[in-house]
């Protein structure tokens, strides 16, 4: 029986009639709180941030955290994505995110399928990154619009290479603790072993969830005594799964301006965390109490968070129990995670906290540089006794080099006083330079061995350019902080980058 054309009209009349109501109850008290906020924060927050994370939280307030990735799914259909590569290994999948030289290779030329011929050649970092979502939304691409951003900047403002992995770990309550935090520690150890990238060239990166599952995984690193990253970047990491309103005040006093509603963390804990208890530092890194042997850690979070008092203890105690916090900045008025969320936070912000990244980024790609050059000279200086030693126990080894110095028996006072000779007047002018203020330590040890000969006052000045680049590196952090020399010996390989060709199964995807 067909229904009357009457009954259509009145269902959408009743459904306007609804929208309007919810419009009237929900959308317009919000633009208003959202106007106060406007208002009473930061001027440099735009009134369209204010209105969004209202929406945000009451959306993530009403609804269970089930239907947030579905929410998410339809966010990567209406922003445009970017194309990256996907890497696929038994256990876990992760994108490359930045240009990368390929070369595809037929699939009867392997005896199986086809595969691409990466090249990392040039690349001065990569960042391993773990993304956030409170470990039951989320994937590997959900911020591949910012990650090309930054590699677009790192290359344009600092004219250097870096290269985003991010994992695709899989997610809760499907797969609980410790299933992600493997899976990214699987992706580590594909750069180090497969790839035999040097580990000082890697960074840990993680926004909230994941800035407690790199720091999880390298709290596993350091037990298994290997290498760890050459640092680690935590932006408003969750890393205390047991925190409350009353024991961090910032969730309660926070909850107005930000899009995270605390009462839903306990349940989204314990999906994650199963039988294993949410307070174990494993599963809350908070609560690690040496962090003498991690890397150097990078926090970013925002004052107006929920999460703000966790973070600003955490960098207090991670520097107080041996690691070392070498940037650290809070924003003010930002919401969670707001260097990756350019529809809540603004583009200004955003590009703001993208500069500050980079720079840190760029300081430890410098840094790098200068310990690489720093083992080359120790090495040259080392090769250059080992002939001396051989040549004093064998004088006969280097005779032809012998000839063309001055004879190293002469004292340098006596080749001085030899003016007739071209070779006198050549030792009495190195001899007599004036030295700098950086090298007078050269002065004091000719004025204490008069009787020094040339080749002496070779090594002498050799070791005194190797004191000088300790002297410039102190203070620097080491590839491997609070590590031995076992551990900094352990990759004597690639100095600049030998990581040329790689050859590994990848599809092209686009999120588009």
């Amino acid at each position: 029986m067909a229904v009357p054309k009457i009954f259509k009209y009145i269902r959408v009349v009743l459904h306007t009639f609804v929208g309007l109501i919810f419009f009237i109850l929900l959308i317009i008290p919000t633009m208003i709180y959202a106007v106060y906020l406007r208002l009473r924060g930061p001027n440099h927050v735009p009134f369209h941030s204010h209105f969004f994370l209202r929406i945000v939280y009451l959306a993530a307030a009403m609804f269970p955290y089930q239907w947030y990735q579905p929410a998410l799914a339809l966010r990567t259909i209406m922003v445009p994505g970017q194309r990256s590569m996907v890497v696929k290994r038994d256990g876990w999948t992760a994108y490359w995110v930045g240009t990368l030289e390929t070369k595809k290779i037929p699939a009867e030329t392997r005896g199986g399928s086809p595969t691409w011929k990466v090249s990392l050649k040039g690349v001065d970092m990569i960042m391993l990154y773990a993304h956030g979502g409170g470990f039951v939304f989320g994937d590997a691409e959900m911020y591949n619009n910012i990650f090309c951003s930054w590699v677009e900047h790192f290359k344009t403002v600092h004219n250097k290479n870096l290269r985003i992995l991010s994992v695709d770990y899989d997610l809760a309550p499907q797969k609980k603790f410790p299933h992600q935090r493997d899976q990214f520690l699987s992706a580590y150890r594909f750069l180090v072993e497969e790839i035999k990238w040097n580990p000082r060239k890697i960074i840990f990166g993680g926004d909230s969830t994941g800035g407690n599952i790199t720091l999880n995984a390298t709290y596993i690193l350091r037990e298994q005594g290997l290498p760890p990253p050459r640092a680690l970047l935590c932006i408003s990491p969750w890393i205390r799964l047991d925190a409350d309103e009353n024991t961090s005040p910032s969730m309660a006093h926070n909850r107005k301006t930000d899009f995270l509603p605390p009462q839903v963390f306990k349940k989204i804990a314990r999906s994650y965390a199963g039988p294993k208890e949410i307070s174990d530092p494993h599963v809350s890194p908070f609560y690690v109490q040496d962090h003498s042997k991690f890397p150097e850690m990078a926090m970013i979070y925002s004052a107006s968070e929920v999460l703000r008092d966790d973070a600003a203890r955490f960098v207090d105690h991670y520097q107080s129990s041996g690691g070392r916090v070498t940037y650290h900045y809070m924003a003010e008025g930002m919401p969670h995670v707001y260097p990756l969320l350019r529809e809540l936070a603004g583009k200004t912000a955003v590009k703001d906290a993208e500069r500050r990244l980079m720079e840190w980024v760029n300081m430890l790609v410098e840094e790098n540089k200068m310990l690489f050059e720093h083992r080359k000279k120790m090495n040259a200086l080392a090769a250059q006794k080992a002939r001396e030693e051989a040549a004093t126990k064998n004088p006969f080894m280097n005779r032809g080099e012998k000839e063309e110095l001055p004879d190293d028996d002469e004292p340098i006072q006596q080749r001085a006083s030899s003016s007739s000779s071209s070779s006198s007047a050549k030792d009495l002018a190195y001899a007599s330079r004036a030295p700098t203020p950086q090298i007078s330590h050269a002065t004091r040890v000719i004025a204490a061995q008069p009787t020094m000969s040339y080749r002496q006052l070779q090594q002498s000045q050799q070791e005194l350019e190797l004191q000088q680049v300790v002297i410039e590196t102190s203070g620097r952090s080491s590839p491997f902080v609070g590590g031995d020399k076992e551990e900094l010996r352990q990759d004597d390989s690639d100095d600049e980058g030998e990581d040329d060709d790689i050859a590994v199964e990848m599809l092209i995807v686009n999120n588009n």
